[in-house]
């Protein structure tokens, strides 16, 4: 069986430092908890049995996944540079003026939200999206290969949990 390209997108999405993700090179499967979560059972201080139920499979999976070279950690979130997708996006942009308004935007503290706020001024949330998502696909299929990883590449497949990512949707948004 081999890993859903779709999948490690999405787990590449939410690469953070506080989160921990191991994927297994055979059947393709993501685990992955938070490092405060992870830390007190796996670091000998509480006895994994006496974890709550919820959490023990995914503990113990990821205690396997520390020893055996079946399972490979995720990389750390600089293995996905916003700011270079971000900057290819405006470089791929047909009108200057935006490419340029865009661009000083990636400068300074909170570049990453006034990119946004940017983007969804100009009207290009959507395009803004397509174009991350590839972007982290390119990335993560090439690190699948990498690791000598087979993938299924159904990427093109739609996936409901892309609008339930939509930073843009409220809760009044899904009642009636």
């Amino acid at each position: 069986m081999a890993a859903s390209l779709s999948e490690v997108v999405l787990a590449f999405q939410s690469l953070s430092d506080e989160y921990e993700q191991h994927l297994h090179r055979e059947t393709g499967v993501i685990v992955g908890l938070t490092k405060s979560d992870i830390r007190p059972y796996l670091d000998g201080v509480r006895d994994v049995a006496q974890a709550p139920e919820w959490i023990r499979e995914p503990l113990e999976t990821i205690e396997e996944a520390r020893s055996s070279n079946d399972w490979v950690e995720l990389p750390d979130p600089s293995y996905v540079s916003d700011r270079a997708i971000m900057r290819n996006f405006c470089e791929c942009l047909p009108d200057d003026e935006v490419c340029r308004d865009l661009m000083d935007a990636l400068y300074g503290s909170g570049a990453s939200e006034m990119f946004k706020e940017k983007v969804k001024k100009h009207g290009m949330r959507d395009d803004w999206q397509s174009f991350r998502r590839e972007s982290v696909a390119e990335v993560a299929e090439g690190w699948l290969q990498e690791h000598d990883i087979p993938y299924d590449d159904d990427t093109d497949e739609a996936d409901p949990r892309d609008e339930m990512s939509d930073p843009d949707l409220k809760i009044s948004d899904f009642l009636g």
